[in-house]
Formats: C-alpha cells, sequence, structure tokens
C-alpha cells in the first residue's frame, strides 16, 4: 500500500484541519463501523467521531467504546506541540469526560508521530480514558479496502 502523498492532500482545497478530520472519519467510518455504532456529529464535542463496539474487530471487543480526535496541531521548530495545542487535547478530553462519560478509548490522529516528549505528556495525562497515539502510518494502513476510494 503506497503512502498518501501529504504534499497532494494539503494542497486540496478547503480548510486542511476539515480535510484530515473528513478523511480520518470516512477511513474509521468505512472500516469498523459495520462493528458497532458509528456516531458523528457537526462539532462533536470533545472528539469528531466515535463507535461504540458490538462485535469484536481489530480495534477490541465490546463494550469497548472509541472516540477520535483528529488535528493538525502546529509544531515548534524542535517538532514538539506547542503549548496551546496541549492545552486543547486537554480541553478536549474534559469535554468528553463530561458528553461521553462512558467511552473506554480516546485516540488523539495527528499526521505525524509526536515527539518523545509529547508522547510521554500524552500518556501521563489524568483520563478516565485508554489513550491511543494514531499518527500518518494508519491514515496509510486504513486508506485500504472500501476506504481506497477516499
Amino acid at each position: 500500500m503506497p503512502s498518501l502523498d501529504w504534499k497532494i492532500f494539503y494542497s486540496l482545497p478547503g480548510d486542511k484541519t476539515r480535510n484530515f478530520e473528513n478523511l480520518c472519519r470516512g477511513a474509521v467510518r468505512l472500516q469498523y463501523a459495520r462493528f458497532g455504532v458509528f456516531k458523528a456529529l457537526g462539532n462533536q464535542p470533545g472528539v469528531e467521531f466515535h463507535i461504540k463496539l458490538t462485535e469484536s474487530c481489530q480495534l477490541g471487543d465490546p463494550p469497548r467504546w472509541f472516540g477520535w480526535q483528529c488535528k493538525l496541531y502546529q509544531r515548534t521548530q524542535n517538532g514538539k506541540l506547542r503549548a496551546a495545542s496541549r492545552r486543547d487535547i486537554e480541553h478536549s478530553l474534559a469535554i468528553t469526560e463530561n458528553v461521553l462519560p462512558n467511552l473506554t478509548d480516546w485516540v488523539l490522529w495527528t499526521p505525524y508521530t509526536l515527539s518523545k516528549d509529547d508522547q510521554e505528556w500524552y500518556y501521563n495525562l489524568s483520563t478516565p480514558y485508554n489513550l491511543h497515539l494514531w499518527a500518518e502510518e494508519e491514515v496509510d494502513t486504513y486508506l485500504s479496502g472500501d476506504a481506497l476510494m477516499l
């Protein structure tokens, strides 16, 4: 499977952040919606979309409930998240806890792998959720099968 050409992706018309969110939502919907209840709202608070598993799949077994926050955060020159991006992640987690308190797994999906420091910070956040990081490798993995049309 060839990798997504990010240079071409970023040159697409429309808002880059919205395009990334739509790509991620479409890939997850096409790969996993058949294994549970998939929901996405315009301006979904906390996460862009979520799926409550009713069948076992590569994500896990029921009753696991996954939510995804898909972001194109700006990074510093040395490749780390900016302080504002970290605050945004913490804010999104807090909102999710209010809106979807029974969610079990929270996924931060960026088009790049976070720095070691950012990963350590992220995995040490105080939250009731199992935290996951997805990056461009997951985009490449899930743009297969039915999702090739994306």
